[in-house]
């Protein structure tokens, strides 16, 4: 397979089939030699370990998928999920090495333990009740410990762990703000300092800033102003402003002219549900400006 003068990962999301076989297929057939595993069906663990048509595999967030799911929350406070969340995360950081991954990141936490039918669904989460929340600085100390146990945990394994910027909508209502942590420039530099490793850094999500920038009323180029000697990896894709939409984007986008001041960041197109030819037309924007 040919080599590209810089691998660009591709994310699961954005194939038109989730059947991690089929994606596999259509990866050898496209010339496609970075994979992102994130959202997949019909897949197995020997699958993934025997796939040789793909050069590089990384492992994100909720993947593998559990077969009894759960919220993934590295700042719950029930005692059973954040064990859970825990042991994920690092089965997670165990195939990551196994598979050659030098970062492996995790979402941001959240204010509650939300319902997997709540999850990305901001209408409902409006309705939710004010008492059903943690107290913000109690949810932020738990991510801070569960963020030092798992770095500590990639270390000895050759794995970084990172935190992912959540996403904050507008559309998210008044809750929304003590829901969703993590979606501010402010909060993941306060993170990472409280954390205090130099192993630990930070996946940005540019479409998730984009959103959160508009729900939060902060320039969107703060993230990158804010906190680039800490960005060891990027999420890209493209949306409205109001909801994460996972759009295709070309050279204009706006965080395009930031991509070659990240040389050394793990750079993974997160789009949604596209043909093999428009993930490739992406792709070649991105690589054409770096």
């Amino acid at each position: 397979m040919r080599s590209s003068p810089r691998d660009v990962f591709v994310s699961t999301t954005s194939f038109q089939t989730h059947d991690l076989a089929d994606i596999f297929r259509l990866c050898e057939t496209h010339d496609i030699g970075a994979v992102e595993l994130s959202v997949a069906k019909a897949w197995t663990l020997e699958m993934v370990r025997r796939e040789k048509n793909v050069r590089r595999l990384l492992v994100h967030n909720y993947f593998p998928p559990p077969e009894n799911p759960f919220l993934l929350n590295l700042a719950s406070q029930d005692a059973d999920n954040l064990r859970r969340s825990l042991d994920h995360c690092r089965a997670a950081i165990d195939l990551s090495a196994e598979l050659g991954g030098a970062i492996y990141a995790a979402h941001g936490g959240f204010g509650m333990d939300l319902g997997t039918t709540l999850l990305g669904n901001p209408e409902a989460q409006k309705a939710l009740s004010e008492d059903a929340f943690t107290p913000y600085e109690r949810i932020y100390a738990t991510l801070v410990e569960s963020t030092q146990a798992l770095c500590a945990y990639g270390r000895e394994r050759g794995v970084r762990f990172l935190i992912e910027n959540n996403v904050l909508s507008p559309l998210n209502g008044v809750h929304g703000r003590r829901l969703i942590p993590m979606a501010h420039p402010e909060e993941l530099l306060r993170l990472v300092r409280d954390v205090g490793d130099p192993d630990f850094g930070l996946l940005i999500d540019v479409g998730h800033a984009n959103v959160s920038s508009n729900a939060l009323q902060f320039d969107r180029n703060d993230f990158f102003a804010t906190l680039s000697p800490h960005i060891a990896a990027l999420h890209l894709s493209d949306n409205d402003g109001v909801r994460d939409q996972n759009c295709a984007f070309d050279k204009s986008a706006w965080f395009v002219p930031y991509l070659k001041d990240f040389s050394d960041a793990v750079l993974t197109l997160e789009l949604n549900k596209l043909a093999p030819a428009q993930i490739l037309a992406v792709r070649t924007a991105v690589l054409e400006s770096l």
